[in-house]
């Protein structure tokens, strides 16, 4: 099992619009091409980032790449509210260590 830790850096006034796109749309859309959220967060600093932890049943190379391709993340695309609501995004890969919780 693979995760990765995901780091977005988003507009000022745009957090609120950012999850409910979570909620309605890329959380259900992640889980359809094997990818599970482990935990959502948002941090406290003064320009606050959307902290997930996401884990992949599969490939997460091949997982990501069906979600950009997938008609509904697409529509989602189409917003253009969603043009400017993150500045940019950082992804880690993590593997767990046995034994440790």
């Amino acid at each position: 099992m693979t995760y990765e830790l995901r780091e977005y850096s988003v507009v000022p006034g745009q957090m609120n619009y950012l999850i409910s796109r979570f909620e309605a749309d890329s959380i259900p859309l992640m889980s359809k091409y094997g990818m599970e959220g482990v935990g959502y967060w948002v941090t406290r600093e003064k320009e606050p980032r959307l902290v997930y932890v996401v884990r992949h049943k599969g490939d997460p190379s091949q997982a990501w790449q069906s979600f950009y391709a997938d008609e509904a993340w697409l529509a989602v695309l189409a917003d253009p509210r969603i043009e400017g609501s993150v500045t940019s995004v950082k992804s880690t890969m993590l593997d767990q260590l046995p034994g440790l919780r």
